[in-house]
């Protein structure tokens, strides 16, 4: 058996496991694009904007209008904040919720566990 072999039945287990537990954690594990745009939103203390975030996803992966599309949706679901930029109103930030947060959290210590580990 491969050395990975484990990992990956660990990892392939975790996502079936917790792929229903909320709201938010079935809209982060729907898509790529979904789990892309709120971790890398996460990944920011200070929020994203719109823009902000066309520019660090390649196109190939995440359209702009998919982009828009998984912002509006998260933000009606509560994944995403969307705060008034405070040097220009123009601007929204997006954050991620108290609940996103406390999903990535978790989330980063279970990979840690599977990918860590001696096994």
């Amino acid at each position: 058996m491969k050395q990975y072999s484990k990992k990956l039945e660990l990892f392939t287990s975790d996502m079936i496991d917790f792929s229903t537990d909320s709201v938010t954690v079935r809209f982060v594990y729907q898509s790529k694009s979904n789990f892309l745009l709120s971790a890398l939103i996460g990944s920011k203390e200070n929020g994203l904007s719109f823009e902000e975030i066309c520019q660090n996803v390649n196109s190939n992966i995440c359209s702009r209008s998919t982009i828009q599309k998984v912002l509006k949706t998260g933000e009606t679901l509560g994944i995403f904040k969307k705060k008034i930029n405070s040097n220009d109103r123009r601007i929204h930030q997006y954050f991620l919720s108290v609940a996103a947060e406390k999903f990535f959290e978790d989330w980063v210590t279970r990979q840690t566990q599977i990918f860590c580990s001696k096994k």
